[in-house]
C-alpha cells in the first residue's frame, strides 16, 4: 500500500510541477513563506488587515496556524476565531481542534 500511495504521490507532484500547479496545502505553504521571508509584505498585509476573523477554528492545521500567526495584529484583540472542538473533521490533515486554540493564545 505505501508503494502505491508513493507512486500515486509522485505522479501527482510531477503533473502538478509540469502546469506549475499549486494545491490548496500549497497556496498556504508559498503564503506563509512570502510572509515569514518578506517583512514588507508582512507589514503591509498587517497594516491593511487590522482585525482577522478564522471560521471554523477547529480545523486548523500548524501550516495554517503558522500563516496566521504571521499575519495576526500586534495589538491583542484582533484576532477573532470561531469554532466547535465536537466538529473537528480534518484531524487526518494535522488539524489540532482545541489544542490549536490553546497554542495560539498561549503565543
Amino acid at each position: 500500500a505505501d508503494e502505491a500511495l508513493r507512486f500515486v504521490w509522485d505522479k501527482y507532484d510531477a503533473w502538478q510541477r509540469e502546469r506549475n500547479g499549486l494545491d490548496m496545502v500549497d497556496l498556504v505553504r508559498v503564503a506563509a513563506e512570502v510572509v515569514r521571508t518578506v517583512p514588507a509584505a508582512r507589514g503591509q498585509l498587517r497594516q491593511r488587515h487590522s482585525h482577522i476573523l478564522v471560521d471554523e477554528f477547529q480545523d486548523t492545521n500548524q501550516l495554517q496556524m503558522a500563516l496566521l500567526a504571521l499575519l495576526a495584529p500586534a495589538e491583542p484583540g484582533r484576532v477573532t476565531a470561531v469554532g466547535d472542538d465536537d466538529q473537528c473533521i480534518y484531524a487526518f490533515q494535522g488539524a489540532q481542534g482545541a489544542a490549536a486554540l490553546r497554542a495560539f493564545l498561549a503565543a
